[in-house]
């Protein structure tokens, strides 16, 4: 019941118990709850970390429910404005890559390739080129089989290798079949996958030594601009990491926030703040214009917004920017 403010079912038991009376021993504990030892050496532990018992005893002090529920409650806001913090980190870093890609686009240290076959072997060459890590965006929602198996082949040489391989999917990725084929395929092979709402562009970087990425975003398979310079690789690779953070681990439910808005409606919420139209909500969620307008129109509607102007003041006005 408790899961969302932080704390797990072992954890709420043993809570409970402790409201009743102060326990001589875990084993005792443990026999009352029927769980493990370990588990409930956890379970104090955590309830420890929160401040809710006194320390991880079975004779511990335990604060009222009223005290506990507002420090869980405490600790979760907090844990908002942190990521709101990182948001924000993460549009910066976006608008300084926009910046810097627009400037050092002619940079001699970088190299374009164009049309798909040259393309792809290029990218063979550098991924065979990879010793220690590749991180990835790849936007989309669903994704074309050729290019998803090639993936896999190429996935499969660098994880046999050793290399770490992390990978930032859009959320839709998850309701198209062959995708999700893939992004299972991937995490049984001990690739790791991370899902969020929008994304920026394809990007691939290598070692953070280089990094690729498309010359036109739409249309990423005639060309692309393999990045050399190391402070703007190290720029992208800053930027992926907050990405990273943010994202969903792929396999988890997607939460929904205090503010009763799910992670797709908090990125459609950040987008429309950036002024974008519908049609670039979309491209950039991975999602069609038509269902783009539906979940824009539902937001507005929520606050009684007669315009975007006026959602944008009574947006943050709830909290919700």
């Amino acid at each position: 019941m408790l899961e969302d403010l932080g704390l797990t079912p072992a954890a709420e038991q043993i809570y409970a118990a402790l409201l009743k009376q102060p326990w001589q021993s875990l084993a005792q504990l443990s026999s009352y709850l029927d769980i493990s030892e370990a588990e409930t050496r956890a379970g104090l532990a955590l309830l420890s970390d929160l401040q809710i018992a006194a320390k991880p005893e079975p004779d511990a002090i335990v604060v009222s429910p009223e005290n506990a529920a507002s420090m869980m409650l405490a600790k979760q806001e907090a844990h908002l404005l942190e990521l709101k913090a990182i948001l924000e980190r993460s549009q910066q870093a976006a608008s300084q890559f926009i910046k810097q890609y627009s400037l050092d686009i002619e940079n001699t240290k970088n190299e374009r390739v164009f049309g798909e076959f040259s393309i792809y072997r290029k990218l063979s060459e550098l991924t065979a080129d990879a010793k220690h890590q590749t991180e990835t965006f790849a936007p989309k929602g669903a994704h074309r089989p050729i290019p998803l198996a090639k993936g896999r082949e190429t996935t499969e040489a660098l994880l046999d290798r050793g290399v770490v391989s992390r990978t930032i999917y859009l959320d839709s990725a998850v309701h198209d079949p062959t995708t999700k084929y893939h992004l299972d395929w991937l995490t049984t092979h001990g690739s790791h996958v991370r899902l969020t709402p929008s994304l920026p562009t394809r990007m691939l970087i290598i070692d953070k030594k280089c990094a690729v990425l498309p010359l036109d975003l739409a249309r990423a398979l005639d060309g692309i601009l393999v990045v050399h310079d190391i402070t703007t690789v190290l720029a992208l690779a800053e930027l992926f990491e907050l990405y990273w953070i943010k994202a969903t681990p792929y396999g988890t439910q997607l939460g929904v926030s205090n503010q009763g808005l799910t992670q797709k409606e908090r990125a459609a919420i950040e987008l429309l703040a950036q002024g974008l139209t519908d049609a670039m909500i979309g491209t950039k969620m991975g999602i069609s214009e038509r269902k783009a307008r539906y979940l824009v129109n539902s937001l507005m509607f929520r606050l009684g917004a007669r315009s975007r102007f006026e959602f944008g003041v009574l947006a943050t006005k709830e909290g919700w920017l």
